[in-house]
């Protein structure tokens, strides 16, 4: 194993015993763009060695989002999906931890109409409130 694969292990490792520590049973949802493929299996692997009892993936792809926002019309940037709430909702009330790993580019939306990154944001803010408030009061563990 390389150096740079023994420090990522151990990044992995921190972020789930530190980061969120995970607990015996606990569910853990890992969001991350494709792109970090690599550290979210090592994450997957120490929670599973942790006892987490499911680690769901979250990807995203920037290249993917790009297409999505230079060709999907304005209004589907004004609905976020039902059951991606919902399933946040659900991990949250049985006590999930909740790990981000952002690695997109900045210049991923340069050039992209701000109204559609806008509304986006405003359809997801109000169909994830609920998961926010787990969040926001620390009933649950997160990081990202």
């Amino acid at each position: 194993m390389s150096s740079f694969e023994k420090q990522l292990d151990q990044y992995a490792k921190t972020i789930v015993e530190v980061g969120v520590n995970v607990q015996q049973g606990q569910e853990v949802v890992v969001s991350a763009y494709t792109e970090s493929v690599d550290l979210v299996r090592l994450v997957a692997k120490h929670a599973y060695e942790r006892g987490a009892k499911n680690v769901h993936i979250r990807w995203s792809d920037g290249v993917l989002t790009r297409l999505k926002y230079e060709h999907a019309p304005q209004d589907v940037f004004e609905q976020f999906p039902e059951w991606e709430a919902q399933m946040m909702e659900t991990i949250a009330k049985r006590g999930g931890a909740f790990i981000t790993i952002l690695s997109e580019s900045p210049d991923l939306l340069r050039g992209i109409d701000s109204k559609k990154i806008a509304s986006q944001q405003k359809a997801a803010g109000s169909a994830l409130h609920t998961y926010r408030q787990y969040v926001q009061s620390d009933k649950v563990a997160w990081t990202s």
